[in-house]
């Protein structure tokens, strides 16, 4: 969003710009003026629309966010409200006398998003509005995503979008969110055992297939970005400038937040607590061996003879006690790494996500405990959205796409 002092940089540059091209014709120098003031109207529409969507706002709220003038509003105002961007709506009277306020609200009904969370053999269809309201909504149970999974996804997707709430809004994307570490730059994954290689490929690939299915851009994004992104927007890092979130569940993730943005790093694969170095009960190794999940899983699973889930993991932490004395120490294991992040980056909040929060407020102690010590007193926080985080956030991305192409 543009604040006063950007806004008066730009009108700055249109001003030096003209400056330059004094030595040219005329005409040459009108039509660079013209060039830099659509690229300024356009990057001011842009940062309108992104505040609407966060709330309704008059004219002379506008103007005040985004040190707009009056008559540069009232014309961008028009051309979105000609192109279907944003309504009127009359606000309430502040007095006895004259007229309710108008209003602008961003219209949600413009466009519809489909987000795919593909995770914890589950795929998650979600068709939202433009204000991340969930119009409709289906689970399926996916052992493997393969092509024959996608064809499933494709028609259940069509089925959703058919249904009255979705079918009158046009569908502007189609956002996925996938385990596994996603290249920001080229898209690509590096592939977990739950998926079929031939769907990240050419021909049939997830992207393909769904672009030629539903005719719009379709993106792929890491799940665990995801999920920060949806605390971001509605959840425990919601308006934090610094704070990390920690994924506890068939593997060991995370995500850092600085300066109120996700950091991404250079390719997208920043916030890998994981594949920090650990140790544990005499052993070394990275941290996703001894805390996440799929090892407890494993490690209960050769003590009981028969295989666990998640579920039984949870029962006997709640239980067992012995069990529970283990599990403890896989998250004071856990707690350490986070004390180092945040002694590195003076960091807080630290948000604790994944199923792994469904050991409960004695295992958020056991991290905490080893938390505590750090300089700043940062605090583990336990996530309240499960794993509608992640579908929030999928859509959240989608949303910034479709911000991205208004022009």
């Amino acid at each position: 969003m543009l604040k006063g002092n950007t806004t008066q940089r730009m009108h700055a540059l249109t001003l030096s710009d003209g400056a330059v091209c004094r030595s040219k014709t005329g005409r040459e120098r009108c039509h660079m003026i013209g060039k830099n003031q659509s690229y300024i109207r356009e990057i001011n529409r842009k940062a309108i629309l992104e505040t609407l969507i966060a709330e309704d706002c008059s004219a002379t709220m506008l103007a005040r966010k985004l040190s707009l003038s009056n008559a540069s509003l009232s014309t961008i105002l028009g051309g979105l409200l000609r192109d279907g961007y944003i309504c009127r709506t009359a606000g309430e009277k502040r007095s006895g006398y004259g007229r309710p306020p108008v209003y602008y609200t961003f219209n949600a009904g413009c466009g519809a998003l489909l987000s795919v969370v593909l995770a914890n053999y589950y795929a998650t269809i979600v068709v939202s509005d433009m204000r991340m309201n969930i119009l409709a909504r289906e689970s399926m149970r996916a052992a493997k995503y393969d092509l024959s999974m996608l064809v499933d996804l494709v028609s259940k997707a069509k089925e959703l979008l058919a249904a009255p709430r979705c079918a009158a809004v046009p569908l502007v994307g189609v956002n996925f969110s996938v385990p596994g570490r996603v290249n920001s730059g080229t898209g690509e994954l590096q592939l977990s055992p739950q998926f079929d290689e031939s769907i990240f490929g050419e021909g049939n690939g997830i992207v393909r297939l769904f672009e030629k299915q539903f005719g719009v851009p379709v993106r792929i994004s890491n799940d665990i970005d995801s999920a920060a992104r949806g605390e971001m927007n509605v959840g425990a890092l919601k308006g934090v400038q610094n704070g990390v979130l920690a994924y506890v569940d068939e593997g060991i993730g995370g995500a850092i937040v600085l300066g109120g943005g996700l950091y991404c790093g250079e390719q997208g694969f920043a916030g890998e607590i994981g594949l920090m170095r650990a140790d544990f009960r005499g052993c070394s190794d990275v941290l996703d061996e001894f805390v996440s999940l799929r090892v407890l899983k494993k490690y209960f699973s050769e003590h009981a003879g028969e295989k666990l889930h998640t579920a039984d993991i949870v029962r006997l932490y709640r239980e067992d006690e012995a069990a529970r004395s283990y599990i403890n120490e896989t998250a004071h294991c856990l707690g350490k790494k986070i004390r180092d992040i945040v002694e590195l980056l003076d960091i807080s909040p630290i948000v604790l996500s994944g199923r792994g929060v469904q050991f409960g407020e004695e295992y958020l102690n056991a991290v905490n405990a080893e938390v505590a010590a750090s300089l700043n007193g940062a605090k583990v926080v336990a996530s309240s959205l499960g794993e509608d985080a992640t579908v929030y956030g999928t859509a959240s991305e989608g949303v910034r796409a479709f911000l991205a192409s208004v022009s």
